[in-house]
């Protein structure tokens, strides 16, 4: 609910409780939660050119022609990693709930990991598959320190964590929202509704003493 709108609901129909839609309660939550730290960190894992170029180096992976086992083993797998890194994640809600950005980089952590040990098999074997070295070079810019993606990633991170919290305590999932007009609660489930949001709410006070 907009600020103008919440002014003139309190004074029109002072005393009276107000029930906010739970869906657009947490999207203007996470927005507050997460807005200037995602814009930063998306505008900087832009920069960095990842994504592009590990499409390009899949497409040079597996239209490789070479007839080495060796090298066709190691490029089957590379071709494996990059299809994980490169598929999409979350609940098909956009932003704040699906962070997109966010869910890419760690895929491309873990596939640093992944490709890592590719490179180690190559080395040693005393054999050179240059696209997998390619692919490590370019996950390794996601440490560059101008562009402070760990830093953002953590903050990222942590606020994730009670933005997660607040959807438990709201009791809200991809469905039927609780204040839809389709959908009814029992008095057994408002109270738990209830109970979950007061529980939340203690926890945050208890964070900020």
């Amino acid at each position: 609910m907009g600020k103008g709108i919440a002014k003139s609901v309190e004074e029109i129909f002072n005393g009276v409780v107000v029930i906010i839609c739970h869906f657009h309660f947490l999207r203007a939550l996470g927005d507050r939660l997460y807005k200037h730290y995602y814009k930063t960190f998306s505008k900087d894992l832009d920069k960095t050119g990842i994504k592009g170029k590990l499409k390009e180096l899949r497409r040079k992976a597996k239209g490789s022609k070479t007839r080495n086992p060796f090298a066709r083993e190691i490029l089957e797998e590379l071709v494996d990693i990059l299809d994980d890194v490169l598929s999409s994640s979350g609940e098909g809600l956009g932003y704040p709930f699906d962070l997109s950005k966010l869910r890419f980089y760690e895929r491309c952590l873990e596939a640093e990991k992944r490709v890592d040990k590719l490179v180690e098999r190559c080395i040693k074997a005393w054999k050179r598959v240059g696209v997998a070295y390619d692919v490590y070079n370019v996950l390794r810019r996601l440490h560059e320190s101008s562009y402070r993606l760990d830093d953002y990633a953590r903050i990222l991170q942590e606020r994730e964590v009670w933005f997660k919290k607040a959807r438990l305590a709201l009791r809200w999932k991809n469905g039927p929202i609780p204040l839809s007009t389709k959908v009814r609660w029992s008095d057994k489930q408002l109270k738990a509704a209830r109970k979950g949001i007061d529980a939340f709410l203690e926890e945050v006070m208890n964070q900020k003493k």
